[in-house]
């Protein structure tokens, strides 16, 4: 619901109908689902110049070392390409690929994934926050 705020929120201030936002929050609803499914295809010029194609995300989630900070973009390609994140497609044939993380940050468990963050950010946010211990004399 928040995303498809932000999409027509500022086309609803330039005047433009509201079938036109929800028209395109949907095509790239469609592009998500596509982009990750298992389709093995990198949609030849237009997934390697315009719009991520499936075989271009799925080198974003491999955690093979010569992956990673690459393939960032979201929908377009081109970002990617514009700034030096794009991987060379010779990646996109060599297979077997492994997914997931690399370490373990979660510990093995779901929601350590998704609170080992919060738990970084209050441990750095006290010890700003701790006052430096004073010197013996």
């Amino acid at each position: 619901a928040i995303y498809a705020l932000w999409l027509c929120i500022p086309m609803i201030f330039l005047g433009v109908p509201v079938e036109y936002p929800l028209a395109i929050g949907v095509l790239l609803r469609m592009h998500g689902l596509l982009k990750h499914s298992n389709l093995e295809s990198d949609w030849g010029w237009i997934g390697r110049s315009l719009l991520v194609s499936p075989q271009a995300h799925r080198l974003h989630h491999s955690i093979d070392e010569r992956h990673q900070n690459k393939n960032f973009s979201d929908n377009f390609q081109f970002w990617d390409l514009l700034f030096g994140t794009a991987l060379d497609r010779s990646e996109y044939r060599r297979q077997p690929l492994r997914f997931g993380v690399s370490d373990d940050p979660g510990n093995g468990h779901p929601l350590g994934y998704i609170f080992r963050n919060y738990a970084e950010f209050l441990r750095g946010l006290i010890s700003i926050l701790r006052p430096a211990p004073k010197p013996l004399h």
